[in-house]
């Protein structure tokens, strides 16, 4: 599918002889509907073999203790997974309809790539799995379980000549909207539609099911989780799921710091009030997106004057994107956390042992590492 991507790309200021807010075309969007994705899904004998429609609990009995542990490997078997089946058990009943309700569970990932080391080709592919599917299957490439839904565009290079002036505010902001722009077209009235009344779907097995999708997951890298978020990069507050200030970074992984990412968490409502207030600033008396008035109500708590695409169009059935943001494996620990931290160990190692006869082998530089991460 293909569908035009327009945006307001901020306001020309109060000092140029047009102000005001401009519309600007930037791109085509090509991308598949989200709800074709489901139907072509559940179409298909051999992956609606293995769609699992009804949760379940895995549970292991240890020896050394008495009681069971819960057991979470794959997303159908998890709380969240289990707390949103109850949830559309106990949606009011369509007119008319009987049929089993069913919880689809749509898992993002989005990352724009450098296709050459030389020029500026680049390719920003999202893709969607289904979280109803076992993660070992996932995996492997074989199975085709990886949907490409979209290739996100970024603004053109005919954009600065349509801004016609250098603001690296306004283009930021412009940046921001382009994306949820975006967005806003993936979760179109018919993804809004099954996300609040379902889908009929006559599945493989000959049984006739209502499917409600729910996203559970948006997996990316940093960069893209404050875009998605709407929060500003490394600002005051940098997470994208809480308001954690940077004088409270130090004490991640401590007691008070897991009570904090609750009691902080991002609040829907007070970010949709203030980025309110903010852009009719911005977009009824033209003032600018970097403007002393609109910091002054946003900065505080790391907002932008975007309006997230998620939050507008999920929002009022209770989706909440901050807490679908999860830990992007790839580029947060194996090239990124776990990375750093093993210089980080590496040069206090060096330090240490600067000057000294001892002999470091490998086990023992492996212990002192380990004694190193275990200690607070």
């Amino acid at each position: 599918m293909e569908k035009d991507a327009s945006i307001y790309p901020g306001t020309c200021p109060r000092t140029t002889e047009d102000p005001g807010p401009r519309v600007y075309q930037a791109a085509d969007l090509y991308h598949r509907s989200l709800v074709a994705v489901l139907r072509e899904k559940l179409a298909n004998v051999q992956d609606s073999k293995l769609f699992h429609c009804e949760p379940y609990e895995l549970h292991w009995t240890p020896r050394h203790l008495d009681v069971e542990v819960a057991i979470y490997g794959d997303l159908y078997t998890s709380p969240a997974f289990h707390e949103a089946h109850r949830e559309v058990q106990n949606l009011p009943a369509e007119p008319g309809c009987d049929l089993p309700r069913v919880v689809a569970g749509p898992m993002f990932w989005s990352d724009a790539t450098q296709l050459t080391s030389f020029g500026n080709a680049k390719l920003w592919p999202t893709y969607m799995y289904f979280g109803n599917e076992s993660k070992y299957r996932r995996c492997k490439p074989s199975c085709h379980l990886s949907n490409h839904v979209a290739n996100f565009e970024t603004l053109p290079d005919s954009f600065k000549d349509f801004m016609g002036r250098k603001n690296s505010d306004c283009a930021t902001h412009c940046h921001r909207e382009f994306f949820h722009e975006q967005w806003r077209i993936l979760l179109d009235d018919e993804f809004l539609e099954a996300y609040e009344h379902g889908i009929v779907i006559h599945c493989c097995d000959g049984i006739t099911r209502r499917f409600y999708p729910r996203i559970f997951t948006y997996s990316a890298d940093y960069p893209e989780k404050v875009l998605i978020a709407t929060v500003r990069h490394l600002g005051g507050c940098p997470c994208p799921r809480c308001l954690i200030p940077k004088d409270r970074i130090h004490n991640m992984g401590w007691p008070q710091d897991r009570t904090q990412c609750v009691t902080l968490a991002h609040d829907n409502v007070n970010r949709r009030s203030l980025v309110t207030e903010a852009r009719k600033l911005i977009y009824e008396k033209d003032l600018g997106v970097g403007s002393t008035q609109v910091e002054h109500m946003l900065k505080p708590q790391s907002w932008v004057p975007t309006l997230n695409a998620f939050s507008d169009r999920l929002g009022h059935l209770g989706f909440n994107i901050f807490c679908a943001l999860i830990i992007d494996l790839l580029h947060e620990f194996e090239i990124g956390i776990w990375k750093m931290l093993f210089i980080q160990l590496l040069r206090i190692w060096m330090h240490k042992t600067k000057g000294s006869s001892m002999n470091w082998t490998g086990g023992t530089l492996l212990a002192y590492v380990s004694f190193t991460l275990l200690t607070p």
